[in-house]
């Protein structure tokens, strides 16, 4: 587009001032349509994000939910005299990192183990 507006500023000397103004307003007309259709492409292009992201957002939830009715179901079946049972029992995953090491499993084994 700067080549054609070059070419134009170059050639206004021989090109009568009729025509320049024609040949300008029509490559104003190109240039104003080309930033519109940029801009709707962009704004489709986030709507279609945010779309997705809500989507994700929504299957996110929805497993969320489904896991905390599981645990609600799990409390709910243990009875009073099964509160000693291992069922109970049941994995802190802000603690699960700690199991990961080797030699922090063995120490905690062998100190159970004593």
């Amino acid at each position: 587009m700067k080549t054609l507006l070059n070419y134009i500023e170059k050639s206004s000397n021989s090109i009568s001032s009729t025509v320049l103004a024609t040949v300008t307003f029509s490559t104003l007309k190109i240039l104003k349509q080309w930033k519109r259709n940029d801009v709707l492409e962009t704004k489709e292009k986030l709507v279609k994000k945010r779309d997705e992201d809500c989507r994700v957002k929504m299957k996110w939830n929805s497993a969320l939910q489904e896991f905390y009715a599981e645990q609600k179901q799990h409390h709910s079946d243990i009875r009073g005299d099964d509160k000693y049972n291992m069922r109970i029992t049941e994995e802190n995953w802000q603690l699960s990192q700690f199991w990961y090491s080797p030699e922090t499993a063995l120490r905690l084994a062998e100190i159970a183990v004593s």
